[in-house]
Formats: structure tokens, C-alpha cells, sequence
């Protein structure tokens, strides 16, 4: 069964950390704590970084008076 780490655990006499993908020798080795299966046609499910907010350009009149 492949599976991803969701946070810091061990498995396998090895530390695995937050993302990592490995694959469990049993199913009844799966923790719900840690652990989420990954469904072999899937693409990895990954934290999106915040997209930069657009900004609205105004339309400025030539003709106002600036100060």
C-alpha cells in the first residue's frame, strides 16, 4: 500500500518526515494519525503556495488637478 507521511513518524526502523511516500509492507501497518493512502493514479496531493492577489488598476484622469 503507498502511502504519505502527514506529519513526522516512523515506519520501517526509518524516521519519515511530512510528504515523504513510501509504501507499507501490510495494511494493518497504516495509521490514521500520520498516514493517508495514495491512490496510484493520483497526483500527490501538495500545500499550494499563496497566489499574489491582483490588483485593480484605476483609471486615472490626466486632466485632475494633483496635489
Amino acid at each position: 500500500m503507498k502511502v504519505r507521511a502527514l506529519r513526522l513518524g516512523y515506519y520501517g526502523d526509518k524516521r519519515r518526515r511530512e510528504d515523504a511516500v513510501f509504501f507499507l509492507k501490510d495494511k494493518s501497518h497504516f495509521s490514521e494519525k500520520w498516514m493517508e493512502v495514495i491512490e496510484e493514479n493520483a497526483k500527490p496531493k501538495r500545500k499550494k503556495a499563496a497566489s499574489p492577489k491582483k490588483v485593480e488598476s484605476k483609471e486615472v484622469d490626466s486632466n485632475a488637478e494633483v496635489i
